[in-house]
């Protein structure tokens, strides 16, 4: 079934570097703000992976411009571990940096590179400092003589500069690279150059750390890479995982990689410990009592009985925390560097106009805002108050959000079909196809920076009024819709509080009112098939990954929509 969207892939010029010497010059002025530091490594680090993949597009080289570049993040590592471990600022390093900055852009790289959104940095939370922490942790109880630093592209590139700072730090040697394992996601295969193999045979006694985020379902690109260091005579013992988490290896989709798995030492760094009990948080955020409320444990705070519980996806869900104290606040992780600004300013858009609690400031990732308890609706509601309220909203964000990307009509087509015949087999699928009959009227429509999905808990009635909440970034994730036509929030909205013929017709006339969209029902059709395939396909995926009380949650959200969307379809002309 598909759920992910086809992201495009931004183009990253040299003047990213202009963007790098500015931020290092700040460095070199006496600013020893671990933010920055931070923010340095990520973002060269994207550079740089965008250059590797440029210059070895179906083999990993041995090229001195990539060595270069390496050699810069390390010791952009070492400056971000000295600065995460609050230790004075080290001039030296920081006139290395320039010094190396200065001889990169003396070498001829491509102009232009394409790079991919890091998702750990943008979506889950994943603060490079704990891989810091299991580096430190790694040397202490290895005390390897040498070790060499594999990075994983993408995100590997930055966090395999953190590992290896970390370690230099320490007062180990250290060197680094980065590869591509390529192929199939669930049988990735590492294309190496001779030169790079030849050096691995050389130096069978040094340790070899491979850093990545993940693993994900199958385990392929850390066990490819293993595999190629344990074909040039590197020992299983000297070969260590550095994962973001600790996974059962049982649950790979790649048998070899699994039995791979099982021959390393994996070494994992806590966010709970690295940046919660250590006093980080409050440091960070103020002082208070903060309740980790990711993963859904956030419906304890509004729910009384777990029977009233929504369904939740918790590996879908971004960290979040509360403070009860007064006053009350949500620091909600939204992204780091410019994600996380462009969050904080949609943010400040929806709450100026009362649509969402207010935004008080953007630190290390995460969003603070004020946090308002209230009661959440529940599909069926059918408040006048809070009818009117989500068809200002939309229209609202038809207003002031607009997107510049079309209507990406193939993709959601094929989404569309696709999910049907899935999950409601190919003669609903068939039936279905009439929708292309609606091509130029869903083509000629226009993209904003919508919610994508109005979920009823995501309402949340208080003394005030009705807030939305959730409102930062789904239209800028991996799943659908991304920037789409307001006309899937109007259907979503349709299909979640489960209206009637005569309640949907009036919610799109207030709405059409309200945006001057008198086009609006041409386009619903096609919308919410749309709409209801997706939240079909991701609603089976989730029961069926998932075990326990949201499994069941998501079947029932299946079966609803499984009905809804067999009405929809059944309605097409």
């Amino acid at each position: 079934m598909i759920v992910y969207r086809e992201e495009s892939r931004p183009l990253l010029t040299l003047d990213a570097i202009a963007s790098i010497r500015c931020k290092c010059g700040t460095l070199a002025t006496g600013n020893n703000d671990h933010e920055l530091s931070r923010d340095l490594l990520i973002e060269f680090g994207q550079w740089e992976c965008g250059i590797a993949d440029a210059l070895s597009p179906s083999c990993d080289l041995s090229d001195s411009r990539l060595a270069e570049l390496r050699k810069f993040s390390v010791a952009l590592g070492q400056v971000f571990a000295r600065s995460w471990r609050g230790q004075p600022r080290s001039d030296r390093l920081i006139r290395r940096l320039t010094a190396m900055l200065d001889g990169i852009l003396s070498f001829s790289f491509p102009d232009a590179v394409r790079v991919t959104e890091l998702e750990g940095y943008a979506y889950y939370g994943l603060f490079p400092e704990v891989f810091v922490a299991a580096a430190e942790r790694f040397f202490r109880e290895a005390r390897p003589h040498h070790s060499v630093c594999i990075g994983i592209r993408s995100i590997g590139t930055s966090l395999s500069a953190a590992v290896a700072g970390a370690i230099a730090e320490s007062g180990g040697s250290v060197e680094s690279l980065t590869v591509r394992p390529r192929g199939h996601p669930f049988d990735r295969q590492l294309q190496v150059s001779d030169a790079i193999r030849s050096r691995w045979r050389e130096n069978r006694h040094f340790h070899y750390a491979i850093v990545d985020e993940g693993p994900g379902l199958s385990g392929s690109s850390f066990g490819s890479v293993a595999e190629a260091l344990s074909d040039a005579g590197i020992p299983d013992s000297r070969i260590v995982f550095f994962p973001s988490w600790n996974p059962d290896s049982a649950s790979f989709v790649s048998r070899s990689a699994a039995e791979r798995w099982n021959h390393h030492r994996s070494v994992v760094g806590e966010f709970e410990e690295e940046l919660v009990h250590s006093g980080w948080m409050q440091r960070a955020f103020g002082r208070g009592h903060w309740r980790d409320v990711s993963a859904g444990k956030w419906r304890e705070v509004l729910y009384t009985e777990p029977s009233e519980f929504p369904a939740v996806q918790p590996q879908h869900e971004r960290r979040k925390f509360i403070r009860l104290d007064h006053p009350q606040l949500i620091a909600k992780f939204v992204g780091f560097g410019a994600r996380g600004q462009a969050c904080a300013e949609r943010a400040r858009i929806l709450s100026g106009a009362g649509f969402t609690t207010n935004p008080h400031e953007l630190t290390n990732g995460f969003l603070l805002s004020s946090f308002v308890t209230g009661n959440p609706a529940v599909s069926g509601t059918r408040s006048r108050e809070l009818v009117c309220r989500m068809a200002h909203y939309l229209a609202h964000v038809r207003s002031e959000l607009p997107a510049s990307a079309p209507v990406p009509w193939d993709e959601l087509l094929r989404m569309v079909l696709y999910n049907i015949g899935e999950t409601l087999g190919q003669d609903w699928a068939a039936r279905a196809e009439r929708i292309v009959l609606l091509r130029h009227v869903v083509e000629d429509g226009a993209t904003y920076r919508l919610d994508g999905r109005m979920l009823p808990h995501e309402w949340i009635q208080t003394a005030t009024g009705f807030l939305k909440t959730d409102v930062l970034d789904h239209h800028h994730d991996h799943f659908f819709p991304g920037p789409q036509d307001v006309a899937w929030d109007v259907a979503g909205t349709a299909i979640e509080f489960a209206f009637d013929n005569a309640e949907t017709e009036g919610f799109v006339d207030l709405y059409a009112g309200l945006a001057g969209d008198m086009e609006i029902r041409r386009r619903l059709p096609f919308y919410r098939v749309a709409y209801t395939a997706f939240r079909l396909a991701y609603s089976r995926l989730a029961e069926n990954s998932l075990s326990g009380p949201d499994g069941d949650r998501f079947g029932c959200l299946a079966s609803r929509y499984s009905a809804a969307l067999k009405r929809e379809i059944s309605r097409l002309k």
